[in-house]
């Protein structure tokens, strides 16, 4: 899937450090600065796909995927650093029975409906 994503443009793909060792079962990369709009528009076209995305920025936790502004039982100070990132973080879940053309195609569809959100958005400036 990473390598699928690579090279998209307005994607940021989240770089792990080499001696870290860790379970693929899922992904993660960044939507840095896109408009709300433009994430929810990426991550519906994904859906509609049959690729299911996750969003840390949306106004509402799905499944795991919360952020400490989500954590209504405690009050929480602003991380304005912090939000920058969150509010473009997207999560997808990787099954560990998926086979490398499925990542392939996953990636495709990801490269496929971020690229055309994103040219609207250089379309748009």
């Amino acid at each position: 899937v990473e390598a699928g994503l690579r090279d998209v443009p307005g994607l940021t793909l989240i770089e792990r450090p080499q001696a870290e060792a860790f379970v693929g079962s899922s992904f993660q990369f960044l939507l840095l600065d896109w408009p709300d709009a433009a994430i929810r528009g990426a991550v519906g076209a994904c859906k509609a796909r049959g690729v299911e995305l996750k969003w840390f920025g949306a106004a509402e936790p799905a499944g795991f995927t919360s952020t400490y502004d989500h954590w209504r039982y405690a009050p929480a100070e602003r991380m304005p650093d912090s939000d920058r990132i969150l509010r473009g973080v997207l999560d997808m879940r990787l099954p560990l029975t998926f086979s490398l053309d499925d990542c392939a195609l996953i990636a495709r569809i990801i490269a496929d409906e971020v690229g055309e959100a994103g040219a609207g958005l250089r379309a748009a400036e």
